[in-house]
């Protein structure tokens, strides 16, 4: 079991790392790199900084949820363990398709802590929940907000944010059906079940029974958010604010470059459209697709000149930047971990 979870962890580091040299390569073959950086040099710094505490915001924010479902579970768990948990979830949900990896992750480092693992998923759940459900109506809102933009100026890629925005609502509709119409889950899974069948899929029993175990899963979670309304409210609340400040480094990457055309409204109005369609596609941390999307998007917002220096100052805050800063932190995770089990050791 652990040598297939570390396996699965090397390929997706492997394939993380691929997307990146054919992204770099794609998006700066053409491009004055010695330009790029000397724009990127003249920047205001300060703006800089507040793009960097934003994104610390961002992974406080997800701690704190953590924690608060672990607490109301039973677990006295503290900001430090919840903001360990939230830069877990960030890293290997960015190196691995669809974020795939984050909450599996989260669950074996809270084994580790003693947390048991019904509880973890509960509470990852949760906070799954209220993700969703913020990101699906921040970027709806978005885009109404910005209709004539998104229909008159970004042409064909339009049709690609419709698609990212269609999934992520179906996401979210499903995380409603799981948790509280559990009928109805049951004839979607049989439903699934009998085409599955026909198609003579190998592994039908572990279907049904990882299936059944989800079902209990979202089970649970209903009956947690029932019990937990006030608390799910104030997760929805600390959610909302997690994604406005990440939403809000391309705002300050903009007014770094000394410009104002453009308010805060719009902009993070516009990265939340981006943020919405790209995270839908099974390529780890969008990579590719939201450096694409970011150019073909703010093209209209910066000037020519300062596209490819925003959107390289923007993606190396809100994401390469905490990858490393994440990855580091697990490395520190686990010394700590690898001492105290030898301190144990020698102990008895």
């Amino acid at each position: 079991m652990k040598d297939n979870k570390i396996k699965n962890i090397f390929k997706s580091t492997i394939f993380f790392v691929v997307m990146l040299i054919l992204t770099s390569y794609m998006l700066f073959k053409d491009s004055n790199l010695t330009s790029i950086i000397e724009t990127i040099e003249d920047v205001n710094t300060n703006y800089i900084l507040l793009a960097i505490m934003a994104m610390c915001v961002f992974i406080t924010c997800e701690g704190i949820n953590i924690l608060r479902n672990l607490n109301i579970l039973g677990y006295n768990v503290g900001l430090i363990k919840g903001i360990k948990y939230a830069l877990v979830g960030f890293f290997f949900s960015s190196i691995t398709p669809s974020a795939s990896g984050g909450q599996p992750m989260q669950v074996y480092f809270m084994k580790k802590d003693n947390i048991e693992i019904s509880h973890s998923i509960v509470a990852l759940l949760i906070e799954l929940a209220s993700f969703q459900i913020n990101t699906v109506i921040i970027s709806l809102l978005g885009f109404f907000l910005n209709m004539n933009f998104f229909m008159e100026k970004i042409g064909s890629i339009k049709y690609l944010l419709f698609i990212g925005i269609t999934i992520n609502i179906i996401a979210f509709l499903f995380i409603l059906c799981a948790l509280f119409n559990r009928r109805l889950m049951e004839k979607l899974l049989n439903f699934a079940t009998k085409i599955l069948t026909k198609l003579k899929y190998k592994n039908i029993e572990g279907f049904k029974e990882k299936s059944k175990e989800q079902l209990e899963e979202y089970a649970s979670g209903a009956k947690y958010i029932k019990n937990n309304k006030k608390a799910l409210i104030k997760t929805l609340m600390i959610t909302f604010i997690q994604l406005t400040a990440m939403y809000s480094v391309t705002f300050f990457v903009y007014k770094s470059f000394g410009l104002s055309q453009f308010n805060f409204i719009q902009i993070i109005s516009i990265q939340a459209v981006l943020y919405s369609s790209v995270m839908a596609l099974p390529l780890p941390g969008g990579v590719g697709a939201s450096e694409g999307g970011f150019l073909s998007l703010f093209k209209y917002i910066f000037p020519l000149t300062l596209t490819s220096p925003a959107m390289l100052l923007s993606r190396g805050i809100n994401f390469y930047l905490f990858v490393l800063v994440s990855g580091l932190a697990i490395m520190f995770f686990q010394l700590i971990y690898i001492k105290n089990s030898n301190m144990s050791k020698e102990t008895a």
